[in-house]
């Protein structure tokens, strides 16, 4: 018997864990091909708890190395520089502006100069086919070359192609000739992230407008074949075996059933410091401002919990969730079944979702929660106000949310009370915008997403190859 194509997927994030562990993705590969997963969350020799009903084999992430600063960074970050001028993001410029340029050593910031004239003469392209070629030459990831000679996969599937872990090993399956895809992971990752500098066979995205984009902002992929297969880490939310009832979830948070609950979802705590809104939103829960309700606090999942212990103090009705384990390494983090759970039915059960410019709003849409959108600044002075109007009214991923009416931006803490007020009060305003985000940013909502990954990756297998080396 011919054995099937071997696929591998990369994971180093909890988010593409979800899509992995929690969609039907891993049932559909199975069909047809022998999936291997590198999970940078698959800690130690033992089989991880949580990796251990996935019924496909499972190894530990190997061990990659930075580039040296000298001249492979200096020359990547080149690269940014020439494609912040050859096809601007305003997103990007945003954040160059407001945090990037302040912490930028002179050294580098001075190379914007002749990144200016390589884009003016446009040799962009063919600037980053030079710096792609002496990245892709050199080896950050020994191991992975090893493993991969082993294994020799038909193809490999990067899951975060726009961040630090996952690119060495591409480059070695460069160098191996293994043909290799990139899914898209989030909404936000081509027009605010860093350049994607390496080029892939085949690309997987959540909809029509990240292909747009992808398109736009790497030309270069108009040759390649790019699948909307919608966004996987959202299908949980269609499992009905994750459900529990109201009773159940409030038991395990120590609310009260009975009562309505706000959620307030933090946001990632290396963006911006959004705790001291929170606090203010907790006094004004406690002291009854809302009338008999309750607040969830909600940290991102990323986040540890030394700091946020000031919330135990404002009485039983506000509760603090834990969502993750303290001390963890961001991209060994992962969550298990309850955990995931708890995340759904969170939303599910909660009354209103507060939250400042954050992917929640998705999550809020799925169960058609009203959402408010934080668009002021809490901190004492108001240091990043002009940031956070940006990333409403700017920033490409997130102004059609802004502007969409599917949220209610609240530009002050009094303007903030009173959307929490009205939206408590009619809970189903806004419902056909909530829609209508949903299908235009998600590409689907109807929890198969995972199975078109998966139909996806089987197209390539057994596809021609689209060759993207360098300087093709």
């Amino acid at each position: 018997m011919t054995a099937p194509p071997k696929v591998l997927i990369l994971s180093t994030s909890l988010l593409t864990d979800r899509a992995i562990l929690y969609s039907g993705l891993l049932p559909a590969l199975r069909r047809e091909v022998e999936p291997v997963i590198w999970a940078a969350s698959f800690q130690g020799g033992a089989q991880h708890r949580v990796w251990g009903s996935s019924g496909v084999r499972v190894e530990p992430f190997p061990e990659v190395a930075s580039l040296p600063a000298l001249p492979h960074g200096y020359l990547r970050r080149v690269n940014d520089f020439v494609w912040d001028v050859a096809t601007p993001s305003t997103s990007r410029d945003s954040m160059r502006k407001h945090v990037r340029d302040a912490q930028t050593p002179w050294w580098l910031g001075i190379a914007r100069f002749p990144a200016w004239l390589i884009a003016r003469m446009q040799l962009a392209e063919t600037y980053e086919k030079a710096v792609e070629s002496l990245i892709v030459s050199y080896s950050r990831s020994p191991e992975a070359a090893r493993r991969l000679e082993k294994l020799r996969p038909d193809l490999i599937v990067s899951t975060s192609p726009f961040f630090y872990f996952e690119p060495p090993v591409i480059g070695e399956a460069r160098r191996l000739g293994i043909p290799t895809q990139a899914f898209v992971t989030s909404w936000d990752n081509i027009t605010t992230k860093n350049r994607m500098l390496l080029r892939y066979d085949s690309y997987l995205l959540w909809s029509e407008r990240m292909r747009d984009e992808l398109h736009e902002f790497y030309p270069y992929t108009r040759r390649c074949p790019a699948e909307i297969v919608g966004a996987p880490q959202f299908d949980v939310f269609f499992r009905r075996q994750l459900a529990v009832s109201r009773e159940t979830f409030c038991a395990s948070e120590a609310l009260d059933p009975a009562r309505p609950f706000i959620l307030h979802c933090l946001g990632s705590p290396n963006f911006l410091r959004e705790q001291p809104v929170a606090e203010r939103l907790a006094q004004h829960v406690a002291d009854g401002a809302y009338g008999d309700v309750q607040l969830l606090i909600r940290p991102h999942p990323i986040q540890d919990y030394s700091g946020l212990e000031c919330f135990h103090r404002y009485g039983e009705r506000v509760r603090l969730q834990r969502t993750a384990h303290n001390g963890q390494l961001r991209h060994e983090r992962t969550q298990d079944e309850q955990q995931v759970a708890s995340w759904v039915n969170t939303f599910r059960h909660s009354s209103v979702v507060v939250n400042l410019a954050s992917s929640v709003v998705l999550d809020a849409a799925f169960f058609d929660k009203p959402v408010i959108n934080i668009c002021f600044d809490g901190e004492a002075g108001s240091p990043h106000q002009a940031l956070i109007e940006d990333v409403n009214r700017n920033w490409r991923h997130f102004r059609p949310v802004f502007e969409s009416g599917a949220v209610v931006n609240a530009f002050s803490e009094s303007d903030l009370h009173s959307r929490i007020r009205e939206c408590l009060a009619d809970p189903a305003a806004g419902a056909e915008a909530r829609r209508r985000l949903l299908q235009e940013i998600c590409g689907y909502a109807d929890g198969n997403s995972g199975e078109r990954f998966a139909r996806g990756v089987m197209q390539r297998v057994s596809a021609p190859r689209v060759s993207q080396e360098v300087g093709v």
